[in-house]
């Protein structure tokens, strides 16, 4: 979802067309870590009476605010939706500045009796992002029952349904803190100790520092997001998206020293050498492949349910979308074919992650059994 912000202060709501009717920005903030900035904008949807967690999003989502103003008659009381829309102000958004900070050794952590490994910079501003909003997106969840009297008699616990929903959104670096912020908030990840990596910020509040919170109620869509956890951490709340070649959707500390291994033995032995070095590169990234989606992998993967959309030239420009990591005929598809466990250097590497790419390719999927006039 694409908005416009307001040019007045937050939490603004003009009637203007900036913002659909019921939508409201409560929250707008700048976080700054070792050089990477992230903007955060933290709208709030009233009429919202959708599913969250897993259930977010679908035709069901489609349908609640229909649902919500009484048609077909039902009459529902709305649980609303805090959107957190997450984006990155890498300096030039340059491919440089996004490998120096991908680049770096993955974060161990032990959660639950289980090791995992996460993105380390990355997982030091999801941090900090859930640091500065979580006290608008997650208050106490509770009510009181008074008497007649006025007088409180209890507090009563509101029910999760009855609670608002939480999506992260974001593109490229920003992709991938909205990702981790949505599995802290889940109780997935454990909260980062923020005490000497706590970036600086612009515009913000006091925070409160709670993981779990918002546990069957959060989700993620990460557009072009790096690889930032381990296989072994669950997050079906989570959807990445990958457009083709993406460059950053395949890159780690582990990828990129692969990469540079593979280019120094391709570049001796001369043009013979060089280009046999080329073809033999291709066909080991392709044996390779077949062994790197193991779960419990101490190298980090992309999160949750990953959607790899291919643009074709040919069959008329349309795009067709594959789930790769279901454990199905595409999951082997994608570690062979598509490698999308290492850098697959093509002329389109750097295009397809950009969000125009993404638009782009997007826009031309073409479902099975829908026509273009369906």
């Amino acid at each position: 979802e694409w908005v416009t912000l307001p040019e007045s202060s937050p939490g603004a709501n003009r009637d203007d067309g900036t913002l659909a009717k019921g939508r409201e920005v409560v929250h707008r903030s700048t976080i700054v870590h070792q050089g990477i900035s992230i903007t955060v904008v933290v709208i709030h949807e009233a009429n919202y009476n959708g599913g969250g967690g897993v259930d977010h999003g679908g035709l069901n989502d489609l349908l609640s605010f229909a649902k919500s103003d009484g048609h077909e008659g039902v009459i529902q009381e709305n649980r609303g939706r805090f959107l957190i829309v997450l984006s990155d102000q890498v300096p030039g958004r340059d491919l440089a500045s996004l490998v120096s900070t991908l680049d770096s050794p993955p974060q161990k952590l032990s959660h639950r009796a289980e090791l995992l490994s996460v993105c380390k910079p990355l997982y030091q501003i999801a941090g900090n992002v859930l640091d500065e909003i979580t006290h608008i997106i997650d208050p106490s969840q509770t009510t009181t029952n008074e008497s007649e009297g006025g007088e409180v008699d209890e507090a009563v616990e509101v029910p999760l349904s009855n609670r608002p929903a939480i999506h992260f959104v974001g593109h490229s670096l920003a992709g991938g803190a909205a990702a981790l912020a949505a599995n802290i908030l889940h109780g997935t990840l454990p909260m980062p100790n923020l005490s000497k990596s706590k970036g600086s910020r612009q515009g913000g509040g006091e925070g409160t520092r709670q993981g779990g919170g918002g546990k069957d109620r959060t989700s993620a869509h990460c557009i072009g997001c790096p690889p930032c956890v381990s296989a072994n951490v669950p997050c079906p709340f989570v959807t990445s998206i990958v457009n083709g070649d993406d460059v950053v959707s395949r890159m780690s500390q582990a990828s990129l020293h692969s990469l540079y291994d593979r280019t120094r033995r391709c570049m001796k032995g001369g043009f013979i050498g060089k280009r046999l070095g080329i073809m033999s590169d291709a066909v080991s990234l392709t044996v390779s492949g077949i062994g790197k989606d193991k779960k419990g992998d101490e190298k980090l993967s992309l999160p949750g349910r990953v959607f790899l959309v291919r643009p074709r030239r040919l069959g008329g420009g349309s795009s067709s979308i594959h789930e790769v990591n279901d454990g199905g005929k595409e999951s082997l598809r994608a570690a062979v074919l598509w490698q999308l466990k290492d850098i697959l250097l093509s002329r389109s590497l750097w295009s397809h992650h950009q969000v125009e790419g993404y638009i782009r390719t997007l826009d031309k999927v073409r479902l099975k059994g829908f026509s273009d006039d369906s």
